[in-house]
């Protein structure tokens, strides 16, 4: 859902909060939220595995 801007926040080119968007969008597609508290449906980011990268003999002067 896109939250509209507060009137008493600076006017917007538009009708949005940009980063609110992003913010929501992030919760609605992947269940992260990275603002604020969480919800009990958000995915715990802290337990996310990431494949790691060593990268050898790099060529940069």
């Amino acid at each position: 859902m896109i939250r509209p801007c507060d009137q008493a926040e600076a006017p917007h080119a538009l009708p949005f909060h940009a980063l609110r968007l992003g913010v929501d969008a992030l919760r609605a597609l992947c269940g992260l939220n990275l603002h604020g508290p969480p919800e009990p449906t958000d995915v715990d980011a802290a337990v996310i595995e990431l494949h790691g990268f060593l990268v050898r003999g790099s060529t940069a002067s």
